[in-house]
């Protein structure tokens, strides 16, 4: 059972793949990033508003049943200024980054990238929400503390 047509194939080597992977963090991720962080922090700074100024009429949520809680409404404008100084970093965060991604495209010749541009859009506003929300969260913190004995 000499048969010919079972002799074994010539051994082929295989090519490598000799690319270097892509980084997690390219310009592209760093400028999804980017918005996101510029979206969250306008959301942030508008909402950091409406909870500090709660305790006066805005967005009141009252505790009915609970003799401990009565009179207690809304959140503490704590909670409100830390929103803010949260979303203070964040528009920051966006706006240094969509800096740097759009910087790096100019560079290697291709246009900005709408990704990075509306990062950079959304960091600014959210940060300038922000500075004008600090004035509400700021004022009402310290009115609010200042009226518990």
């Amino acid at each position: 059972m000499n048969n010919q047509n079972f002799e074994q194939a010539p051994q082929t080597q295989v090519p490598q793949n000799t690319q270097p992977k892509a980084p997690l963090f390219n310009n592209d991720m760093l400028g999804i990033i980017s918005c996101t962080s510029g979206v969250i922090s306008l959301g942030l700074g508008i909402l950091s508003a409406v909870i500090s100024n709660s305790v006066y009429g805005i967005a009141t949520v009252g505790y009915v049943g609970s003799s401990y809680f009565k009179g207690v409404y809304g959140f503490s404008p704590v909670v409100g200024f830390i929103f803010n100084i949260l979303a203070l970093l964040l528009g920051a965060l966006a706006v240094f980054l969509a800096l740097k991604v759009g910087n790096e495209r100019i560079r290697a010749g291709m246009p900005r990238g709408t990704i990075a541009s509306l990062g950079l859009i959304f960091g600014i506003a959210g940060a300038f929400i922000c500075f004008i929300a600090l004035f509400f969260t700021s004022c009402n913190m310290c009115s609010i503390c200042s009226m518990i004995p």
